[in-house]
């Protein structure tokens, strides 16, 4: 598989889940409001059909840790976090690792295989660089 490129806009939107559920201590792909992975996607931009997440908790030390959680992926007996990390259909990425009320650390991982930003995303990046 070729290597996945980054996206801003995509890491604003795993940022906000990853904020979000880790102070509420929600575990899974809701957000506190309501929101899903293409919700949250739509904020900063336009992504196309192909829209996935994975997400990690506990304490890992290194990105290999968060990687080989997700290919582990114990104690699923359907292996979704594998799947959706080998899904052809990804070119682009984004991802947040935030404290957690509960688990410790969360990682949240979005993908897409294509993303446009548009002006709220384009805002939202320039508050926080600087």
């Amino acid at each position: 598989m070729p290597p996945l490129q980054w996206s801003e806009g995509l890491a604003l939107a795993a940022r906000d889940h990853c904020e979000d559920a880790g102070r509420y201590g929600l575990v899974g792909y809701i957000g506190s409001d309501g929101s899903t992975p293409p919700d949250r996607i739509a904020r900063y931009g336009k992504a196309g059909f192909y829209q996935g997440q994975n997400l990690t908790y506990g304490s890992p030390q290194h990105g290999y840790d968060i990687v080989a959680q997700l290919l582990i992926d114990d104690g699923v007996p359907s292996r979704t976090s594998r799947q959706i990390v080998f899904n052809p259909n990804w070119t682009l990425t984004g991802l947040a690792t935030c404290a957690h009320s509960t688990r410790t650390i969360m990682t949240s991982i979005v993908y897409a295989r294509t993303f446009e930003m548009n002006d709220s995303g384009k805002a939202k990046l320039a508050t926080l660089i600087k």
